[in-house]
């Protein structure tokens, strides 16, 4: 069976679907290519080969099915990224609704959405009930959501609208009343909801996808999350070319925090809010030599449009609990302090997690750890890259073994907070952010984020202490400080004040 090079088949892989091959990942999947050649009764590697090149073309044919669901994760809920959903209805679907209800001819009450990598569904759906909210007379517009994913799997469960009670760990208990219902043990989304979607097959490094005489063109909106991190850099250039062809002059692109740092993005406008960074397609493409303006830093409100209560954005989309999570400079410095010799490493260590290489990151982690045993950072840095991965519990057992080097620091604590935020543990939630700031007692964001919980909770008087205390903080410190990944103080400070004015308002 050693007549052809396993190499070869790995990288025919990587080719067509895009996905980043890391050394530490080679001897599962080369493991795994030998299980399937000898499951298919192949008596040649070289055989299998030939069988995955002449249908590299067919995402539905079952061997590269069965590659695909073994090599991608299927993680998803609905509203995921609170923060980044906020942007969405409160900033970027009312501009594109306003811009749509001013339009002439056929583009006028139409609206093109694509969730690209939409795994089971829930980010698609999700959308559907948007724009639901925003528009009261949605019934009326031309609206088409696709949802595309190269798993097979993830899409017939999409296509099934039927979700466990997992899903619905970001989703206020009346939404999810007032648009799905009670299937067995699960939920059903509602007929309306699944109708404004369809699902369909795409291998967005592959596949052409931006012509005419198909449907995945002219799209207002595409949201690719949580995709590009598993993409090599020439596959990710690939895929936001194509991206660009496939959106309307000014149509946006809403991608994973941070996932298309170092790639070419001159033919986009980079749009930075504190919730997340947003692309928009200029009109016509000319290399310039910076695409960010705050000049066109958008304005709310764009479009007054009736809000159902239930879906207040102090309430159930809180703007300061997404991964990939922060690292507060001041304390990790006093942790390098610590350990002294391993500076150098340690800061390659956050290179690697900046870049997105969070195995990579693991591995040099452990090598530090091998050296120096007690290194809480270490431990810490291990666990954000695991938490970026999406391994929660890996993320909070490296958090721990960093508490227990160095009970003095409050990161671990915070990283384990917004776990525990991301999983529904309100509870435990708010129990690690106090203890966050018994360590760090003028921590403004933890006191803001603590904040939200209450206000979630309806104890909206321990809200208004925690907003109030996080205010008094951040008098004390420069208006331009950053305070948390794209958010300065400045911002935090005028968000704080809008949400108390707003329970003001409801008293």
């Amino acid at each position: 069976m050693k007549d052809f090079p396993v190499s070869s088949v790995i990288e025919l892989i990587s080719n067509t679907i895009g996905v980043h091959i890391r050394s530490i990942d080679y001897e599962p999947l080369e493991h795994k290519i030998l299980t399937r050649v000898k499951a298919l009764g192949f008596a040649s590697i070289a055989a299998y080969y030939q069988l995955l090149v002449s249908h590299a073309n067919d995402p539905c044919q079952p061997e590269w099915c069965e590659l695909v669901n073994s090599l991608t994760i299927t993680e998803s809920h609905f509203f995921r990224d609170q923060g980044q959903f906020l942007l969405l209805r409160e900033q970027i679907l009312p501009e594109i609704i306003r811009r749509k209800m001013n339009a002439p001819g056929s583009d006028r009450l139409t609206l093109r959405l694509w969730s690209a990598g939409c795994s089971t569904g829930e980010e698609a759906h999700s959308l559907a009930i948007l724009l639901t909210e925003l528009i009261p007379d949605s019934c009326q517009w031309n609206i088409s959501i696709l949802g595309t994913d190269i798993n097979q799997t993830a899409l017939q469960r999409a296509r099934q609208g039927i979700y466990s009670n997992w899903s619905f760990r970001s989703v206020p208990v009346e939404l999810k009343q007032r648009y799905f219902q009670a299937h067995r043990h699960e939920w059903k989304i509602a007929a309306p909801i699944q109708a404004m979607v369809k699902f369909k097959p795409k291998n967005l490094v592959y596949d052409e996808y931006f012509h005419t005489d198909s449907d995945i063109h002219n799209f207002d909106l595409i949201l690719c999350r949580n995709v590009f991190i598993y993409f090599n850099p020439e596959a990710i250039d690939r895929v936001i070319k194509k991206f660009y062809s496939a959106l309307i002059p000014g149509g946006y692109l809403l991608t994973g925090h941070a996932e298309l740092q170092g790639q070419n993005l001159q033919q986009f406008e980079i749009l930075s809010f504190p919730e997340s960074v947003i692309y928009q397609r200029r009109q016509y493409f000319q290399p310039v030599e910076s695409c960010s303006n705050q000049s066109n830093r958008l304005e709310k409100p764009f479009l007054k449009i009736p809000v159902v209560p239930s879906f207040d954005p102090a309430i159930c989309l809180s703007a300061f609990s997404s991964v990939p999570l922060p690292q507060k400079p001041a304390v990790l410095t006093a942790l390098v302090e610590k350990q002294p010799g391993v500076e150098d490493e340690l800061a390659e260590i956050r290179q690697l997690l900046k870049q997105k290489a969070y195995l990579a990151a693991i591995e040099q982690a452990r090598a530090v750890i091998s050296s120096t045993p007690k290194n809480a950072l270490a431990y810490y840095l291990i666990a954000q890259a695991y938490a970026n991965l999406g391994d929660y519990t890996q993320a909070v057992f490296y958090s721990e073994q960093s508490i227990q080097i160095d009970i003095s620091t409050a990161n671990p604590y915070y990283l384990m907070a917004q776990i525990a935020e991301e999983q529904g543990e309100v509870d435990r939630a708010k129990a690690l952010l106090k203890k966050v700031i018994y360590l760090m007692p003028t921590s403004a964001y933890a006191y803001a984020e603590l904040g939200f919980l209450y206000y979630q909770e309806g104890s909206l008087e321990r809200a208004r202490r925690n907003w109030q205390s996080a205010l008094s903080f951040l008098q004390n410190l420069n208006v331009n400080e950053p305070i948390y990944e794209g958010l300065i103080v400045s911002e935090l400070q005028a968000r704080l004040t809008k949400y108390l004015s707003l329970q003001e308002q409801k008293s």
